[in-house]
């Protein structure tokens, strides 16, 4: 949209197949020549548990994590194919080396399984490499990390 909130359109299109489950997309970040967005988007599927308190209840079952880059028309959109589905992300993505390299964070979990608050923890610090598609651990840390 314009700075005015005028001309207001969308930037990507639905990211899932009806029926299939349900998606967020999150934390974009603009590139440093604000030329492509980086955003995260997870699916999920909303599944029925018992819960010995609350009696049955809600929770997500992870599908899986993706990250994206798309120019800032939404007209090409590249997915970072190199980062492991499983690869559970907490908070924001970040830019680096002048718009070659995006850090995150993340940490291996089951997918098809209800969500773990546990997963929440022993999160590391990778470095994505565009061009190459490498990943660099930058961390080795026990707790939780967010960007």
């Amino acid at each position: 949209m314009r700075a005015n909130g005028s001309n207001v359109r969308e930037l990507l299109p639905p990211p899932i197949e009806a029926g299939s489950g349900s998606s967020s997309t999150k934390y974009p970040r603009w590139s440093p020549d604000g030329k492509q967005i980086l955003y995260k988007q997870y699916k999920t599927r909303w599944v029925e548990v018992a819960d010995p308190e609350r009696g049955k209840v809600f929770i997500p079952m992870i599908l899986e994590y993706r990250f994206f880059i798309c120019d800032k028309n939404g007209n090409t959109v590249k997915t970072l194919n190199n980062i492991p589905k499983n690869w559970n992300s907490q908070g924001t993505s970040a830019w680096m080396d002048n718009g070659e390299s995006v850090l995150f964070s993340g940490r291996e979990i089951e997918l098809n399984i209800p969500f773990a608050p546990e997963w929440e923890n022993g999160l590391n610090i990778y470095k994505y490499h565009i061009a190459t598609g490498k990943i660099t651990r930058l961390t080795n840390h026990p707790g939780v990390i967010i960007i």
